[in-house]
């Protein structure tokens, strides 16, 4: 990349930000101490200055009485040896040792927030904004159970501000900033998978798309080469942010917008967004996006002998058989963490799915999801369909699949009517198939360079 188009770029210290957000998931850090609350640093605090002030009082009333008797306080003549002086000190040790505790732990809050706050700062710059509010909603977290208000208020500002920026830009920034200038990280993995240096700063966006669409397309055989470079390949794409799980940000919305695919996809989604409800965040209603595609013979055997779905639906029948009846967000089976169990008492009927468009209704009556959830209305349909409903303006929660949610987020911004707008999620994305996430950079690239041109009166 040439020298002018790097003057546009974001400068970015990724080993710094690396060792900030080890220290956030540092189990050491200051989230995880037992002083943590308001309550235990104010009574640390209390305590250390209780015991001082009664190791001063102790000392005070020994050296009257000692005055008294008209003896020497340093040099007593008496027979036998005074344990007053060694009980004031053992008083005043304890008293600044809990002061010192005390001091501790505020100290390390406030150096915990600080890293957060360069740390979502960093993000914020990159266009991560959904990884940025979720540092920031840590923070607060902590803060809620600390007395350091000041930073309170400043958390509180900044999340407002990245709030709105989740739900009106979402991933649009994450490539590309908002002069559609590539982003540092983008441009970092590009260049590692070969890309050429461009001489044209304004029309990057368009080189780097023709050349993304040429050579990251997941076209047979064309990614194999890119699998011997997996090892350094996979934590440039974390980078980006298309591996890592994004969780919702508010407690309620509009609607609930799943994107559908394949029916492990769906079912996958469908787990998420029951999760979502179990945690206390609330929809008005259900919207499956679909296709008239044709189902694979894969997935029209797992339809019904998907043997995770037993192995899940199993489990629960021998918890409560063991006397442990267990609530769906208490459930823990190993590799089923996005399974649903079936529901008690279902059967599969005649006719069984044979499209894409069919899957959610079917899924729906077999899952066993929440009560409440379950009377809220399920609606399928492309995402025309779903824009011909003319939905209410609001906030709506948009569950993909990494790596295809920055795509499938980019793509819902495109048709979404006026006043809606999104806080996309997605699962963390475990399997190493390199072809299926550079394919998904490609169509998110593509994404980004067709909102180039409408902004440029160009389509």
């Amino acid at each position: 990349m040439n020298a002018n188009l790097k003057i546009n770029l974001t400068s970015r210290d990724y080993n710094s930000s690396i060792n900030k957000e080890k220290y956030l998931r540092d189990p050491r850090s200051p989230r995880f101490l037992d002083l943590s609350g308001r309550f235990e640093t104010s009574l640390a605090y209390g305590i250390g200055l209780f015991m001082i002030a009664t190791g001063c009082f102790v000392a005070g009333q020994w050296s009257t009485s000692l005055k008294q008797r008209k003896v020497d306080v340093y040099t007593q003549a008496t027979d036998h040896v005074s344990m007053e002086p060694l009980l004031v000190g053992a008083i005043i040790f304890i008293g600044l040792a809990y002061l010192y505790c005390a001091h501790k732990n505020v100290s390390g809050v406030k150096q915990y927030v600080k890293n957060g706050i360069d740390l979502s700062n960093q993000y914020e710059i990159n266009g991560d904004y959904s990884r940025a509010l979720t540092v920031v909603e840590n923070c607060q977290t902590l803060l809620k159970n600390s007395s350091l208000s000041p930073l309170e208020v400043t958390l509180s500002k900044t999340a407002s501000l990245l709030e709105s920026k989740v739900l009106n830009f979402g991933y649009s920034h994450l490539l590309f900033d908002s002069q559609y200038c590539p982003q540092s990280e983008l441009l970092q993995l590009l260049e590692y998978l070969g890309m050429p240096s461009f001489n044209d700063t304004e029309l990057a966006i368009l080189q780097i798309n023709q050349w993304a669409q040429e050579n990251l397309k997941n076209r047979k055989n064309q990614l194999s080469r890119f699998d011997v470079l997996k090892e350094t390949v996979l934590p440039l794409l974390k980078n980006v942010g298309y591996l890592d799980q994004s969780h919702a940000h508010f407690d309620t919305y509009e609607g609930a917008i799943l994107s559908g695919g394949t029916l492990e996809d769906a079912r996958i989604q469908l787990c998420l967004l029951a999760k979502q409800w179990n945690n206390g965040i609330k929809f008005q209603n259900i919207h499956f996006l679909t296709s008239d595609r044709t189902l694979k013979d894969q997935e029209k055997d797992q339809l019904i002998n998907d043997k995770r779905i037993r192995k899940v639906t199993e489990y629960i029948k021998n918890a409560k058989r063991w006397g442990r009846p267990q609530t769906w967000s208490s459930r823990r089976v190993p590799s089923c963490s996005y399974i649903l169990p079936e529901q008690d008492g279902w059967q599969p009927k005649m006719g069984l799915p044979t499209t894409e468009s069919e899957i959610p209704q079917f899924i729906w009556g077999q899952s066993d999801i929440p009560r409440e959830m379950r009377s809220i209305k399920l609606k399928k349909g492309s995402p025309q369909e779903w824009k011909n409903t003319t939905p209410a303006r609001g906030r709506y929660l948009m569950i993909s699949n990494f790596p295809h949610t920055i795509s499938q987020d980019l793509k819902l911004r495109a048709f979404a009517p006026v006043g809606c707008t999104f806080d996309s999620i997605g699962p963390s994305y475990h399997q190493e198939n390199i072809g299926a996430i550079l394919d998904d950079v490609a169509q998110s690239i593509n994404e980004c360079a067709r909102a180039w041109k409408r902004s440029n009166e160009l389509i």
